[in-house]
């Protein structure tokens, strides 16, 4: 193409202008035919499919070149008003003024036609994913009604085979990655992204609907269909009808079928489990917490502390339990261990395999390192569950009732993972994924963020304070073992106010002053003040909950990433006394941008005095940051967060002070980068450190 096409679109009279407005005039002739011949050739790269028409280019970059030269014309006539240009004359500041806001409005022209140029083509791949939907569904009924007895049967059952594969073929050309290598279709705001997963579900259901088929016909294969089978059940929240496969098949099974099969069911238990009756539930009463206070007590007596276990496992930090896919190298190395450990170290290894690394461990040994009675509560509180060979899940009557019987043979399993810091231990989900099919929202780990924010120890003695976002209750625990004179604990999910009780006591603090608090940010705190606040919000950017590994309560901070950070900013001198503070901690976005943003986000700077600093780490590229779960969940969420305006990601610190001096606009507030902000315990110590003195 050619910016002849567009020059009689784009040309300037220039005879009856003024010297000053002809001097522009020129420039912007030129500029306006350069850069449609840009965006035309841009467009015309980019749009090699049947749905980008020549004509409708020219179209589109015609109307982007008239109003950019209006916006330009716009922009010189303000520079007139402000004195800019005079009397003729078109100075050489205002050139450059005017040529770079030219060069702006080009980056926004050329955004702006790229992403007609994108939702063209999206809308053509979404139409194509819808079809494929409704032809897998289609295909999954006519399966379900298959009849066998039919004459034509065996044509039948081979069109529909040859149909499904024929689909599938299609699908791997799919430009946003095969839809049948998603593992689980999530809910998502992105129409593309939800058509894939539409066409994720309709693969997975006709599948089943032709696997079922078949195992009625040939029975000899029903073992290996059901293993399979058992799969597709547990990528759609079936967990019910994957256990009732997998028991069926599992005693037939040999070798790693077998061993996959295990492992399948020890997931559908622990769903089971959570589903039957959550864990947490129970009431913790006094001889309930004196008990949970015995357990903790014995866990630190077999040195369940951070040194020992990673020493036993050969972690390297305790952010690797979090990795489930590190998990069984970490338990083998355990295992040698008890091979060669003296008795006194078993119950470490016990404690270790059970609590850290989800493994099966006999029930009998359990009741002998914590007693009968401690042993009952850990079950009525499913905080752990029985199995009984040939794997089958215990109700929990019936596992209480072999603790004081019979446990030979019964074998037990943690729904919680028990993390050992400094003098602490910390009870969260060992399940880290949110279960919609029962409302299952996960209390999360101990991330490298929270553990951060401990290693800041700021000065709580004698502090009355706030911990928002509380989850298992970490922050404001630890506050209370260090001498805080009382924490309310605030979450909006009810799920980690029953760990924080569950945390308490586990830690001899259940006699601390201390409420709970169900709700977002300050809801149920309002005409409250604080000493401080301590602050783990949700921060993952997640525009339109693309990224299918940031849609956790615990997680997902909106699609800036901020949604949350910026409640608790706005109203935190509301809920501070003079010379109060607020300590987070995040990963930020832009994050040389942040001190600017968080002086927005406060509601009422003019009234008050404040500090606020800001530290921030490395900063890694966004494209590089993919809590992301399959390849169409890549594709898009790089290119939602650039739309969003997020470029960046970083470990970022907040402290935030209400001060009685007056500091100025802007004087309060202070930006410093630190290479691995989180590693570095030493400056993290440091940073603490503002919350003791009035800086």
């Amino acid at each position: 193409m050619s910016s002849d096409i567009l020059r009689s679109e784009t040309r300037v009279e220039l005879e009856d202008r003024a010297p000053a407005d002809r001097e522009h005039a020129v420039w912007e002739r030129e500029w306006s035919m350069s850069q449609c011949t840009a965006m035309l050739l841009y467009l015309g790269n980019a749009g090699s499919n049947e749905s980008f028409q020549e004509a409708a280019l020219q179209e589109q970059a015609k109307l982007v070149a008239s109003a950019l030269s209006e916006e330009i014309r716009v922009r010189l006539q303000q520079m007139q008003r402000e004195g800019l240009v005079k009397d003729g004359d078109f100075d050489l500041q205002a050139t450059g003024e005017l040529h770079e806001y030219g060069r702006e409005q080009h980056d926004v022209a050329v955004s702006r036609v790229a992403r007609v140029a994108r939702r063209a083509r999206a809308a053509d791949a979404k139409e194509a994913l819808e079809r494929s939907a409704e032809a897998l569904r289609k295909l999954q009924q006519q399966w379900l009604e298959f009849d066998s007895g039919d004459d034509e049967s065996q044509r039948l059952k081979e069109q529909l085979t040859e149909d499904e594969k024929r689909i599938r073929e299609a699908l791997k050309e799919c430009p946003y990655g095969d839809p049948a290598e998603t593992w689980i279709p999530q809910p998502c705001a992105h129409p593309l992204v939800a058509a894939h997963g539409e066409v994720t579900k309709a693969l997975i259901e006709a599948e089943l609907a032709r696997l079922s088929c078949e195992t009625s016909l040939e029975p000899r294969a029903a073992t290996a269909a059901q293993l399979r089978r058992s799969e597709l059940h547990l990528r759609l929240f079936q967990v019910s009808q994957a256990e009732e496969l997998l028991q069926r098949a599992h005693p037939l099974l040999e070798g790693q079928e077998r061993f996959i099969a295990e492992e399948l069911l020890t997931n559908c238990f622990m769903c089971e489990s959570l589903k039957r009756r959550p864990s947490m539930t129970g009431e913790i009463g006094a001889e309930e917490a004196r008990l949970l206070e015995d357990f903790g007590r014995r866990m630190r007596e077999c040195q369940y502390d951070p040194a020992t276990v990673l020493r036993c496992t050969g972690a390297t930090s305790l952010i690797d339990f979090s990795d489930d896919a590190q998990l069984p190298g970490f338990a083998q190395r355990c295992w040698e261990r008890q091979q060669s450990a003296e008795e006194e170290d078993r119950g470490l290894v016990y404690f270790i395999q059970v609590f850290l690394l989800r493994r099966q461990e006999p029930l009998e040994t359990l009741c002998e390192l914590l007693g009968e009675e401690c042993c009952k509560l850990l079950l009525e509180l499913q905080v752990v569950s029985c199995i009984r060979d040939p794997y089958h899940l215990l109700s929990i009557d019936d596992a209480v009732a072999a603790v004081s019987s019979d446990a030979s043979g019964i074998r037990c399993f943690s729904n919680l993972r028990l993390w050992p810091r400094d003098d602490l231990l910390v009870a969260t989900d060992a399940q880290t994924w949110p279960d919609p099919s029962v409302g299952f929202e996960p209390v999360m780990y101990l991330s490298d963020d929270s553990l951060a924010l401990l290693a800041a120890k700021p000065e709580v003695k004698e502090k009355n304070l706030l911990d928002l976002c509380c989850g298992s209750g970490v922050q404001g625990i630890a506050a209370l073992q260090r001498g805080a004179s009382s924490v309310t604990f605030s979450d909006v999910n009810p799920r980690a106010l029953r760990f924080v009780r569950f945390n308490l006591a586990l830690n001899a603090l259940s006699s601390k002053q201390y409420r709970c608090c169900l709700g977002d940010a300050y809801a149920q705190v309002e005409g409250d003040k604080f000493d401080g606040i301590l602050a783990n919000p949700p921060f993952l950017p997640n525009p339109d909950n693309i990224a299918s590994q940031a849609v956790a309560l615990y997680g997902n901070g909106g699609a800036f990433g901020e949604d949350v950070l910026r409640k608790i900013v706005a109203k935190a001198p509301e809920h501070l006394v003079p010379g109060g503070w607020l300590l987070m901690v995040t990963y930020a976005p832009n994050a040389e941008e942040m001190p600017r943003r968080l002086q927005r986000y406060l509601t009422d700077r003019a009234a008050l005095s404040l500090r606020l600093r800001v530290a921030a780490g490395n900063e890694r590229e966004a494209e590089e940051f993919l809590p992301v779960a399959s390849e169409v969940e890549s594709y898009f969420y790089p290119k939602a967060l650039d739309e969003v305006g997020v470029k960046t990601l970083a470990e970022a610190l907040v402290f935030l002070r209400c001060d009685g001096d007056s500091l100025g606009r802007d004087g309060g507030a202070s930006l410093e980068l630190r290479e691995e902000l989180f590693a570095d315990e030493d400056y993290l110590r440091q940073f603490g450190r503002q919350t003791q003195l009035k800086q």
